[in-house]
């Protein structure tokens, strides 16, 4: 049995042969994103070595064989846009208080709270969707898509979670028309400004500026 084993699997010779390179015709593209992972591997005779794994994937995750994530908390906070998410909440929270009639103060800490994660996850859909042209420019190439610190799957799993978990407690704790309101903003602003008028036309953001009217309407709506 062991011969057949060591027959099978040949055994690791010296640190060069322990190198060990993903490659791909990718290498060369511009939106494409270069992973170098040194980690100790434990050969057939029991020895300890590095091995560097080279991982050339294109920026939607598609090819290449490594999928390790570096993120941490800083970086799927980043990738909600913190900024914009704080000019929504403010507007929400002006058509909140604006609004005729009155709500429960804990009713309105959770509406304010699902507009905020509903915000975030229009961000985070944004970055994966825009990861190729960030990629390509100064300001944005540092964010976590781009600089290889989350993979485009993860950041599009967790955009789609935090849409689901805020129209739904929305409705859930207030009313599902402030929630359909919010699910047609996180729409409007992943699907219909980011994927369809930014590459579209110079007009995007006069268009796509009608994104920042809902917030105060989903705020004004969970009182009314």
């Amino acid at each position: 049995m062991a011969a057949v084993f060591a027959a099978a699997v040949p055994p690791v010779g010296t640190a060069a042969e322990d190198q060990v390179s993903v490659d791909s015709a990718d290498r060369q593209k511009p939106g494409a994103a270069t992973l170098k992972i040194a980690a100790p591997v434990k050969t057939l005779e029991g020895e300890f070595k590095n091995m560097t794994v080279i991982d050339n994937r294109d920026l939607f995750g598609m090819e290449g064989e490594v999928r390790l994530s570096e993120a941490g908390p800083r970086d799927y906070f980043e990738l909600l846009k913190p900024r914009v998410m704080s000019l929504v909440v403010f507007t929400a929270f002006a058509g909140l208080v604006l609004a005729p009639g009155s709500i429960n103060p804990f009713l309105g800490a959770i509406a304010i709270l699902c507009i905020a994660v509903g915000a975030g996850a229009s961000g985070a859909l944004n970055m994966w969707y825009d990861a190729d042209i960030d990629a390509v420019m100064t300001r944005t190439a540092t964010r976590p898509i781009p600089a290889g610190r989350i993979q485009p799957t993860e950041a599009l799993a967790f955009g789609l979670v935090l849409s689901v978990f805020s129209v739904v407690i929305l409705g859930l704790a207030v009313n599902w028309f402030a929630a359909a309101i919010l699910g047609f903003t996180i729409f409007f602003y992943a699907v219909v400004y980011t994927m369809w008028l930014k590459r579209s036309t110079p007009q995007n953001i006069v268009i796509g500026g009608a994104a920042g009217a809902f917030p105060p309407m989903v705020g004004w709506a969970c009182v009314t």
